[in-house]
């Protein structure tokens, strides 16, 4: 009975143990469920933050990217119109200089008439001022006259006699004195009126001829300015050549800078006619093998092209090297030493043809190269002038 109550204490307690280990194993799966949950929905607010940042990042670019185009296209609209414009007006100053010489040209061709006109008058005016002149000059020699004859009659009206009254002498006297005096006022005064008229008349001529210099004076102006717009309209129309040539040969040039002023252009312009260069290069693409042409991805080929660039690159540069030790000046040992070595060869087999090979000889050639070789290696230690030095001079002596 103990036992049984034991067993049962025993199993309730091992049931509670496992109830509350099972209890906390819930929770800590749950405290873990609930950290992914609340991890991934973090995720996906961020996420979408993200996204919503990134719409607004990308909005804010493209705005900008809008606006700098818009400045860059206001900027090249505005140069272009200026440009325009300057053509324009250069056009309309022609048009306008052009008229004005029309304008000058009628007015000219109408002033030539006018003094065309003016000498017509000129011409005339003097003709009746000779004319009046002549008329005068008649009418003076009919008042001599008519006074001379007025002077006779009186003198034949005294000395009439009772038959010359009778004959009609004497009516016919009074009436020729009537008649002369008559016509000798008339003269005089028609002399008089000739004389004014001729006065008239020399005082129209006198107006006529500065009419005529204000018309020479005014033709000279006007050609004047003929000359001047001429002038300037020829200028203007050069200018416009020149302006047009000026701005063609500046955007030939700008063009010229802006694509000489990549290094890889003016690097690729200035090597790719040469032979070596053209070597190289085809060399280092013949190592290109069957990936390269079957990958579809970029980076590889890419990874390629910067392994051909870095081999062409040191290629280069070795072949450059090699130029640099060609052109470097030699010195004396590396141009004389050869000839020097060659003919101390056929010194020596000269030398062994004439003396033969003794012993003697043996041991003096072993003794000359030992010599040789210690000079050389006193040579290599000390430099090409170690004879000269303070140590070796005692050896020497």
């Amino acid at each position: 009975r103990e036992y049984k109550a034991s067993l049962a204490i025993q199993n309730q307690y091992r049931k509670y143990i496992k109830c509350r280990e099972a209890r906390r194993l819930v929770e800590k799966l749950r405290g873990a469920r609930t950290f992914l949950v609340v991890a991934k929905m973090q995720s996906w607010v961020r996420r979408y933050l993200g996204y919503i940042a990134y719409k607004r990042l990308v909005l804010e670019h493209n705005g900008k990217i809008i606006k700098a185009a818009r400045m860059i296209m206001r900027a090249w609209v505005n140069y272009r119109l200026t440009q325009k414009y300057v053509f324009i007006l250069d056009s309309h100053k022609i048009v306008l200089l052009g008229k004005k010489l029309e304008k000058l040209e009628k007015n000219r061709k109408s002033l030539v008439m006018d003094i065309k006109d003016i000498h017509t008058d000129i011409t005339r005016a003097e003709k009746v001022v000779i004319h009046l002149k002549q008329r005068g000059q008649k009418l003076e020699q009919f008042m001599q006259q008519a006074a001379v004859r007025i002077n006779k009659v009186k003198d034949e009206m005294t000395k009439l006699l009772p038959d010359d009254f009778e004959k009609g002498w004497a009516e016919a006297l009074v009436q020729e004195f009537e008649y002369l005096s008559h016509q000798q006022l008339l003269s005089r005064e028609e002399l008089r009126l000739v004389r004014a008229k001729a006065i008239t008349t020399k005082h129209e001529i006198r107006n006529l001829m500065l009419e005529l210099e204000e018309s020479e004076y005014e033709i000279d102006q006007i050609e004047m300015l003929e000359v001047e717009t001429a002038e300037a309209k020829r200028r203007l129309e050069v200018g416009k050549i020149h302006r047009r040539v000026t701005q063609r040969m500046q955007r030939d040039i700008r063009r010229e800078r802006c694509h000489w002023k990549i290094d890889s252009i003016r690097k690729n312009v200035i090597m790719k006619h040469r032979p070596k260069y053209v070597e190289i290069v085809s060399k280092a693409k013949d190592k290109r093998n069957i990936d390269y042409f079957t990958t579809v991805n970029f980076e590889n080929k890419q990874r390629v092209r910067d392994y051909e660039d870095i081999s062409t690159r040191l290629s280069l540069q070795n072949e450059a090297r090699k130029i640099d030790l060609d052109a470097r000046p030699k010195t004396y040992e590396e141009y004389a030493g050869p000839v020097q070595q060659t003919y101390d060869v056929v010194v020596e087999n000269a030398l062994k043809l004439l003396r033969g090979f003794t012993l003697e000889n043996t041991a003096t050639i072993l003794k000359s190269k030992a010599k040789a070789s210690e000079i050389k290696k006193k040579k290599d230690q000390h430099g090409q002038f170690w004879a000269l030095k303070a140590e070796f001079q005692s050896d020497k002596s």
